[in-house]
């Protein structure tokens, strides 16, 4: 694993993140500074600007390293650098020139609130959700509008926002205190868990001929009276026996849906492509083809291990090449019935719904649509799509969200993806999915229906 994906997968190290004192810790820094935000904003103005120039340069260091050592893939090159020049400027205008800084920081937080409070209110009036959820989407929307225009009305002032970063400040860190305790020992149970799925084998791998033709069967599921989903609750974990995932590459599962994947059992990954054009290391480029899948599949099979994935079944097809015929769809009803899953996981198959349109990634979500469609006991399991734009269900990985980067980082040959791309959109996701649950992070699914 590369020094920078450890950095991010790994942070803090286990032993100390998850201790009682930790979260104290947290929680009284935060109001302690909240306090002082609120009281005496002007004392912290040259501090928060210099702490934010400081970090920005650091960042950027970080990020850009990988460039000079040559591994980024040159595809990349325009949008390192490029991303890399501009917080370079940031950061060196929040060290030298105090007035500069604070008059493009008010105006770029006052358009991003307001993106923000669009956002909210598009996913309020496109989304399913629930009478609750959807009250407190629309009180999010208002506060930020309102925010917005504050900030808009007094842009070059900067105690504004200092008090009102105060107010958040003080807020997180009582929230801190309230749920230490709870924290900690949800944490140390989460990662005495991870630990012992750890020590098991591999996570066997079969092809799909191999499973169908496999002697082995599967007990038959007994069937109560089965209560679905309902649009805008969070999703019942411990309803689920036989829950099953069909994702495109061998990280989609962690990356997509590793949070909620880790809170539940007996997980039967599928697995479409082998990953063979995602190289991002000159060193694996080197590599046959078909030696390259197989190392991608053997990171799976661990990252599998972390999350308590039972079994993989890789379909066999190769990037971009993956289809939707009847052959493809009749493939994952033979899984499916041989299966009997009470829950369906796979991607969002509308195209304009999908977080990452990626043709593999809209592929899979029709198959598997189609033979959800034609699976003759759908009335009983649940179907959700990952990577969606307008989620109606959500699971709360607040405490699970460390051991769900920490499975992605076992995909070492995607090391220098996930170090520029991966942090930023992953912890922007999960964190506003998090806000409209009154959870810290969350993972946003949508319900779809299977009965008339």
């Amino acid at each position: 694993m590369g020094i920078g994906t450890a950095m991010y997968f790994r942070e803090i190290d286990e032993s100390v993140s998850v201790r009682y004192w930790y979260f104290l810790l947290r929680g009284f820094t935060n109001i302690a500074f909240g306090l002082i935000a609120i009281l005496k904003p002007e004392l912290i103005t040259n501090l928060i600007l210099q702490l934010f120039g400081i970090w920005v340069i650091i960042n950027n260091l970080v990020q850009i390293t990988p460039f000079f050592l040559g591994r980024i893939s040159r595809r990349l090159w325009p949008e390192v650098i490029g991303s890399c020049a501009i917080g370079f400027i940031v950061g060196f205008l929040a060290l030298t020139s105090n007035k500069i800084t604070i008059n493009i920081a008010t105006m770029l937080v006052g358009i991003l609130i307001i993106f923000r409070a669009i956002l909210e209110i598009s996913i309020l009036v496109k989304s399913r959700m629930g009478v609750i959820h959807q009250r407190w989407l629309l009180i999010w929307a208002s506060f930020s509008m309102l925010l917005s225009i504050n900030v808009f009305a007094h842009p070059y002032k900067m105690l504004v926002l200092e008090r009102t970063i105060g107010q958040i400040a003080v807020w997180l860190g009582i929230n801190n205190v309230l749920v230490a305790s709870r924290r900690s020992r949800t944490l140390k149970e989460n990662t005495e868990l991870m630990r012992e799925r750890m020590k098991t084998e591999r996570v066997p791998i079969k092809t799909i001929s191999d499973y169908l033709s496999s002697n082995s069967k599967q007990a038959v599921r007994s069937i109560e009276k089965w209560s679905p989903i309902k649009p805008g609750e969070k999703i019942p974990l411990s309803k689920y026996k036989r829950p099953i995932v069909f994702a495109s590459h061998p990280d989609d599962l962690e990356a997509f849906a590793g949070g909620l994947v880790f809170q539940l059992k007996d997980v039967l990954s599928v697995i479409y492509s082998g990953g063979d054009k995602g190289v991002w290391n000159p060193e694996y480029r080197k590599m046959e083809k078909e030696q390259y899948v197989q190392l991608r599949l053997k990171e799976a099979s661990e990252a599998g291990k972390i999350l308590g994935v039972n079994e993989i079944i890789y379909m066999g097809y190769l990037d971009r090449e993956i289809t939707c015929t009847e052959e493809s769809v009749q493939n994952a009803l033979l899984i499916l019935e041989r299966y009997e899953p009470d829950f369906v996981i796979s991607f969002e198959y509308k195209r304009s719904r999908n977080i990452d349109p990626h043709p593999d990634h809209i592929t899979v979500g029709e198959i598997t649509r189609r033979a959800v469609m034609q699976y003759a006991r759908k009335e009983n399991m649940d179907y959700i799509v990952m990577s969606t734009l307008f989620p109606n269900v959500f699971v709360d990985v607040s405490e699970v969200r460390r051991i769900k980067l920490r499975a992605l980082g076992e995909h070492n040959s995607q090391d220098d993806f996930n170090n520029i791309i991966f942090p930023f959109l992953e912890k922007v996701i999960t964190r506003i999915w998090g806000a409209y649950n009154g959870v810290e992070y969350a993972e946003g699914y949508r319900y779809v229906k299977t009965t008339s």
